[in-house]
């Protein structure tokens, strides 16, 4: 575990995901995305349907590249 850092960038994976190479392409888009736009910060969402879990409740819903948490929601963190 790190206990801090002095990089000002860096990435976080979720532990309860299951990670695996099909991810890798999604990973470098988000970095291309994170370095090219500037953004401060950047989150991996996957539509729920996709879940291994079928019983997956969802966290977020996403539209125009906004979460928003309903009593119902389509897209959880990362989880494929």
């Amino acid at each position: 575990m790190i206990k801090d850092s002095h990089e000002k960038d860096f990435i976080i994976f979720n532990p309860d995901t299951i990670w695996s190479n099909d991810y890798k392409d999604e990973i470098l888009k988000m970095e291309k995305m994170y370095f090219s736009e500037k953004l401060e910060n950047i989150l991996l969402l996957v539509n729920k349907k996709f879940s291994f879990d079928k019983k997956l409740k969802g966290d977020f819903n996403l539209k125009n590249n906004l979460t928003k948490r309903l009593k119902k929601n389509l897209f959880t963190l990362g989880v494929k």
